[in-house]
């Protein structure tokens, strides 16, 4: 496996992290994004940590080869988050040799003693068998949860109301597509016995 380090993202990556997601959009759905919105959701998340925090990987060179989000979902049941995995992207020229289990990996870690983290959660693609099977060797199991969702991006105004306003802290939900994956970082033995296996 090449050498890579991980590290939390920051400002200076926001460029770089922007390049990966208008990357992925194109390869996973062949969408164009607005870059002028895609950056502005980047650089939310440095503005306010409340919405989560990036990683990236880095190769010996210093170039950042690859990179994922960390968001929040809390759980009553639990008393502790869900982290959510998302917008996860390595560069084209450097697939299969282990980014992103090291991103992986260093999560895990992140986790140890955390009393208030109680799962890793990710979506993904029906149909990308591939990545489904990377999330299986590291350990992580098919969730029994389907997700559904109404994309409210492009809902047109309701002339309706004009008067009915949305309370200013109410919280942000999440919004996922297909099935998901989880980790259960509870059983860290089973889960590191896993990855091993693998």
């Amino acid at each position: 496996m090449t050498n890579i380090r991980v590290r939390n993202a920051t400002r200076s990556d926001i460029e770089r992290i922007a390049e990966f997601q208008q990357a992925m959009a194109l390869e996973t759905e062949g969408r164009a994004l607005d870059p002028s919105v895609s950056t502005q959701g980047i650089v939310a998340i440095f503005d306010d940590p409340v919405k989560g925090f990036y990683i990236v990987a880095v190769s010996d060179t210093g170039e950042v080869v690859g990179s994922l989000l960390i968001t929040y979902e809390w759980s009553d049941w639990s008393n502790a988050n869900h982290w959510w995995i998302q917008s996860v992207y390595v560069d084209a020229t450097w697939r299969r040799k282990g980014v992103y289990r090291t991103m992986y990996e260093h999560i895990l870690t992140m986790t140890e003693g955390r009393s208030d983290i109680c799962s890793i959660r990710l979506y993904v693609e029906r149909t990308n068998t591939t990545a489904q099977q990377t999330y299986k060797n590291l350990g992580m199991s098919h969730s029994h949860y389907d997700m559904y969702e109404i994309d409210l991006s492009e809902q047109p105004a309701s002339e309706d109301s004009p008067d009915t306003q949305i309370p200013e802290d109410l919280p942000e939900l999440p919004s996922w597509s297909s099935g998901g994956h989880l980790t259960d970082v509870s059983d860290r033995d089973k889960l590191y016995r896993t990855m091993e296996e693998e």
